[in-house]
């Protein structure tokens, strides 16, 4: 994903049994081909939304979800953990308010797609960055930035996406929206007066979500932006960013935890988890107008196994042997004790994919709460989203209508489940 994009991958072709890595503390991680299941994905010649059903090993299908001309950027997908069979898929329009919305009730044999927050649904009018969560219950949330771009907008749907009504809003030079739900919690992150803020709210059950707390800022989390949030098992929080973005020479990883959730303790004074060597924005020679940061992501796991409460990070970082802008690695590091402290990185991919990788994506295998499976989704080929930055959104040229334009240019993405070779796997 491109700087403060979501987009979900394509399912790849996987070798058939597992490949021992070693990671540079010694730790063995195994992968794994992926099971058959929908995946978002995008067609390197459409650059549209694609389903990619991997009905084995050795032969995906993509399906083009949107059917549309001109691009589909930032997708993210969710599947319901109640009911697997039902998926939501959403992305931005290249020039239109609104979102590209599908859903599927069959495992994604079949699709129904709209525009959701056009101005016609009731709905906030949007214009980027949707973000995507089931919970438990089957309550999905749907979060993005409006129209204006200073507000993150949270939506409520009870039946799998085929309707929305407001939930929340959040105005205040926000930016960055990324929505989480679990232990009975929704969480909602994003860029908000300049800091990273989270708000959440309790969930009782299908359609009934509390009201959300006021905006908590990260302590000394300036100029930070481009996060990720992520519940523990024991209902911690935990958020990540980069900071400081704008024009500084590089931007570091890092994170937060509140460690009672909706209780009064708030978020603690933020650690630094890794070093990036990678500026906020950094151009590629995929695309000479679009730009990479490193795109932090996390997950807990909450399989109930011997490692529940690991905490993994992915992230993309600088090849400091040839110290080239363009030359990244995609890292992974993991934390036993609530990010105090990280393991050292290890590589996620090949060594003939050097030098063409941008900032990746994690993700839980769904469906399976004890599986033990850490999803990770790797780039294959260069890839890159051209996008105006964050700050051209008013009075600049092109944008004359105060509106962030997009566009997406993608290549074939490669997933693979990460187990850790101790036998404690990630969920």
């Amino acid at each position: 994903m491109a700087t403060g994009q979501r987009s979900a991958g394509r399912a790849h072709r996987a070798s058939g049994g597992s490949t021992a890595l070693k990671c540079r503390s010694g730790s063995a991680f195994s992968l794994e081909p992926l099971e058959s299941r929908q995946l978002l994905s995008t067609h390197p010649g459409a650059s549209a939304p694609i389903a990619a059903k991997v009905t084995s090993a050795h032969s995906p299908t993509n399906i083009n979800l949107s059917r549309m001309p001109q691009n589909q950027a930032e997708g993210a997908i969710a599947i319901d953990p109640s009911n697997p069979s039902r998926i939501f898929a959403a992305s931005n329009l290249e020039f239109d308010d609104g979102l590209f919305a599908t859903y599927s009730t069959n495992g994604g044999v079949t699709w129904s797609s709209r525009t959701v927050a056009g101005g016609a649904d009731g709905l906030i009018p949007a214009i980027s960055d949707p973000t995507v969560a089931f919970d438990a219950f089957g309550n999905l949330y749907l979060g993005y930035m409006n129209a204006n771009a200073d507000t993150a907008v949270l939506a409520l749907s009870t039946d799998g996406g085929r309707s929305f009504r407001r939930l929340a809003s959040f105005r205040g030079h926000a930016d960055q929206p990324t929505v989480t739900a679990a232990r009975g919690q929704v969480w909602f992150t994003f860029s908000y007066r300049g800091h990273v803020a989270a708000a959440g709210a309790a969930v009782m059950g299908l359609a009934q979500v509390g009201t959300f707390t006021s905006p908590a800022a990260v302590p000394s989390s300036g100029s930070g932006n481009f996060g990720d949030i992520a519940i523990g098992p024991r209902g911690q929080v935990m958020v990540t960013y980069l900071a400081p973005l704008d024009d500084s020479p590089r931007s570091d990883v890092d994170v937060s935890v509140n460690p009672d959730g909706l209780g009064p303790r708030g978020f603690c004074r933020p650690v630094l988890a890794a070093n990036t060597n990678l500026s906020g924005y950094n151009a590629i020679r995929a695309q000479s107008r679009g730009s990479i940061d490193a795109e932090p992501s996390i997950a807990y796991d909450r399989s109930g196994s011997a490692a529940a409460g690991r905490v993994y990070l992915v992230y993309a970082a600088r090849n400091m042997k040839t110290k080239a802008a363009f030359d990244t690695n995609i890292m992974l590091r993991r934390s036993d004790n609530d990010g105090r402290t990280w393991s050292a990185p290890s590589t996620r991919q090949r060594r003939q994919d050097h030098h063409k990788s941008v900032p990746p994506a994690l993700g839980r295998r769904p469906g399976q709460r004890r599986s033990g499976h850490l999803l990770v989704r790797l780039p294959r080929r260069q890839r890159c989203q051209i996008r105006q930055r964050r700050r051209a959104v008013l009075g600049r040229a092109g944008a004359a209508d105060g509106r962030r334009r997009q566009a997406l240019l993608q290549f074939p993405d490669q997933l693979r489940h990460v187990t850790s070779g101790d036998g404690q796997e990630p969920d």
